[in-house]
C-alpha cells in the first residue's frame, strides 16, 4: 500500500508551509522536543539550484544563474557564453563553490 502526501503534490510550496501544515494537522508525526521550524531553516539555507539560461544577444547568448529555494531573484549570475555547455560547466563549478562555503 502507498501512501501519498497531499502537501507533496501541491507545487510551490516552501518547505516551511509543508513543516507548518503537517504540524498543524498532524502533530502525532512530530516527535517531542523536535523543533519543525529550525529543521526547515537549516535544511533551506543550503538548497542552491543551477539554471542555463539564453538571454543574451546571438554571439554569447548563454549564461548561469544560481538561485535559493523560495527566492525568485538570483544569488550568482555570470556573464555571457558563446555555448550551453560552456555555461553549465562553469556554473556547476561556481555551485559547488557555494555549497562548500555555505555547508
Amino acid at each position: 500500500m502507498t501512501i501519498c502526501s497531499p502537501y507533496l503534490l501541491r507545487p510551490l510550496r516552501t518547505l516551511r508551509q509543508a513543516c507548518r501544515d503537517v504540524s498543524a494537522l498532524h502533530p502525532e508525526l512530530i516527535p517531542p522536543g523536535f523543533d519543525v521550524y529550525a529543521s526547515a531553516e537549516h535544511c533551506v539555507a543550503y538548497d542552491y539550484t543551477l539554471a542555463i539560461k539564453i538571454k543574451g544577444r546571438p554571439s554569447k547568448p548563454w549564461r548561469w544563474e544560481i538561485y535559493t529555494a523560495g527566492k525568485s531573484k538570483p544569488v550568482r549570475q555570470s556573464e555571457f557564453f558563446e555555448t550551453m555547455s560552456e555555461a553549465t560547466r562553469t556554473g556547476k563549478v561556481v555551485l559547488a563553490e557555494i555549497r562548500t562555503l555555505r555547508a
